[in-house]
C-alpha cells in the first residue's frame, strides 16, 4: 500500500475524534512516528485472535471488521475511521480475543507503550484520557443493553 505523506496524516489525525483535544503541535509530533502507521490491504489482519500484543489501534482510513476464528464468516462488528480496537489487550496483558481484518485497504495508528513514552507526558496523559473515555462509553453501552434485556 502507498505510504501516507505527513501532511495527509496530519489531516487524517485532525478528523479523528480521538485526537480532538490534541494541539496542532501534538498532532504534528504524532504524525512523525511513521513506523507506527500500519496499512493493510483488503482481507489482511491487523490483529489475530490468540496473539499477545499490548497495543491499541486507531483506524485512520478504510474499514475493518471484527470476527472470531470459530466463525470466520460471521462479523461481530464493522468499524469505520476513528474507531479504536485492541483496547482489551492494551489495558491488560491478555491474548487477543478477536480478529480484526481490513475490509478494504485500511490504515491505523498502532499505539503501544514505547510510542506513548516517546511522545512525552502531555500526549501520554491525553491518550490515557481518551482511552478511559472509550472504556467508559463501552461500559455505559453494555449497561444500557443489559438493562434493556432485563426490561428495567
Amino acid at each position: 500500500m502507498k505510504k501516507i505523506s505527513k501532511p495527509d496524516l496530519v489531516k487524517l489525525l485532525h478528523k479523528i475524534s480521538f485526537f480532538k483535544s490534541f494541539t496542532d503541535a501534538e498532532i504534528d509530533k504524532i504524525s512523525d512516528v511513521e513506523t507506527y502507521i500500519i496499512s493493510r490491504p483488503a482481507g489482511k489482519p491487523f490483529v489475530m485472535e490468540g496473539q499477545k500484543e499490548k497495543a491499541l489501534y486507531i483506524l485512520l482510513k478504510g474499514f475493518v471488521y471484527v470476527n472470531k476464528s470459530s466463525n470466520p464468516n460471521g462479523k461481530l462488528a464493522n468499524l469505520k475511521p476513528g474507531s479504536v480496537f485492541g483496547d482489551i489487550s492494551f489495558a491488560n496483558d491478555l491474548k487477543r480475543t478477536t480478529n480484526v481484518f481490513a475490509e478494504i485497504p485500511s490504515t491505523a495508528l498502532k499505539l503501544n507503550a514505547d510510542l506513548i513514552a516517546h511522545l512525552g507526558a502531555e500526549i501520554e496523559t491525553k491518550i490515557k484520557d481518551q482511552f478511559l473515555n472509550i472504556l467508559f462509553r463501552r461500559l455505559e453501552n453494555l449497561n444500557k443493553t443489559f438493562f434493556k434485556k432485563l426490561k428495567v
